[in-house]
């Protein structure tokens, strides 16, 4: 019987060839049943429907509120002349731009 003698480099690298170098090995995925990342898309899933769902009550809100608008606060076309203008503020509320000659006129309408 021989005996065991072992292989130099050399003679392993003409066995092998290229299969002798350093290869790296694919990795592992990441673990889609993990209970953390469960429980976080689960979050993100709830986080993006109440999103939804208070982008669609505002939007409702935000229309309902101009139907309930005084209408002199809604714009009016400005057909006067600048002078004919003046300029009103009040506590609390914006500057608005309140025109005589209309006022006169519904005055004299009624």
């Amino acid at each position: 019987m021989d005996r065991y003698t072992p292989a130099t480099l050399d003679e392993y690298k003409q066995r092998f060839g290229s299969k002798a170098d350093y290869a790296e090995l694919g990795r592992l995925g990441p673990d889609l049943d993990d209970e953390d990342l469960l429980m976080k898309r689960a979050i993100q899933e709830k986080v993006k429907e109440f999103s939804r769902e208070l982008h669609r009550v505002n939007k409702h809100r935000a229309g309902k509120a101009q139907s309930w608008a005084q209408p002199w606060m809604q714009p009016q076309p400005q057909r006067l002349r600048q002078n004919d203008r003046v300029l009103v503020r009040t506590s609390g509320q914006m500057c608005r731009y309140l025109m005589l000659a209309q006022l006169k006129l519904e005055a004299y309408i009624v």
